[in-house]
C-alpha cells in the first residue's frame, strides 16, 4: 500500500492508522495482563490484513476523488460516504467472529481473539476519524487541496463518475 500510493506524504500518513491501533492494544494488554505471550503477539501479524486493507480502500478512494479535482474537505465527505458502510460491516463481522471465541475454554485462543477484535474496532475508529482529519490537515498544510471547494462538486457523485 505504501509503494502504491505514489507519494511521500500519503504513504506517511498511512503508517499512522496502522501502527497506532496495535501499539495501543498491545500497551493495554501489556498492563491489564503484565505480559504478552506468543499467541497475543501474533495478533498483530493477523490483524494487519484488515486494517491496511481498510486504510487502502479510503486512501485509493480519496486520491481518485483528488485527482477529479475535489478539495481535501470534499474527497473525504466522498470517501465516507461510500465506503464507511462496508469498513463498518466488515470490521463487525470479523469482530464479532473473534469475539466468539470467549465461549471457548481456551485460554490462548480466547486472549489473541480478544486481542485481534480490539485491534480491528480501535482501528475500524482511527480509519473513520484519525485518518480523514489527517488527509484534510496536511493537504491543507502542504497545498493539496483542489480549485473546487462547493459541495455542488460531490453531488451526484457515484463511485463510477470518480473512479472514470
Amino acid at each position: 500500500m505504501i509503494l502504491a500510493s505514489g507519494s511521500l506524504k500519503y504513504r506517511l500518513i498511512s503508517i499512522i492508522p496502522n501502527l497506532l491501533p496495535p501499539l495501543m492494544i498491545f500497551g493495554a494488554w501489556g498492563l491489564w495482563k503484565g505480559s504478552i505471550g506468543q499467541n497475543v503477539a501474533l495478533a498483530y501479524a493477523i490483524s494487519l490484513g484488515l486494517i491496511i486493507d481498510d486504510t487502502a480502500h479510503i486512501l485509493v478512494k480519496y486520491l481518485d476523488a483528488k485527482k477529479k479535482g475535489l478539495t481535501s474537505e470534499i474527497a473525504v465527505k466522498y470517501v465516507l460516504e461510500n465506503s464507511a458502510v462496508a469498513l463498518i460491516m466488515s470490521t463487525l463481522i470479523f469482530g464479532c467472529a473473534m469475539l466468539a471465541s470467549n465461549l471457548s475454554g481456551f485460554l490462548p485462543t480466547r486472549d489473541q481473539n480478544n486481542v485481534l477484535a480490539a485491534i480491528f474496532f480501535l482501528a475500524l475508529a482511527f480509519d473513520l476519524f484519525i485518518l480523514p482529519s489527517l488527509l484534510i490537515f496536511f493537504d491543507d498544510l502542504f497545498g493539496g487541496s483542489s480549485k473546487k471547494s462547493d459541495d455542488d462538486n460531490l453531488q451526484g457523485a457515484s463511485d463510477r463518475d470518480i473512479a472514470a
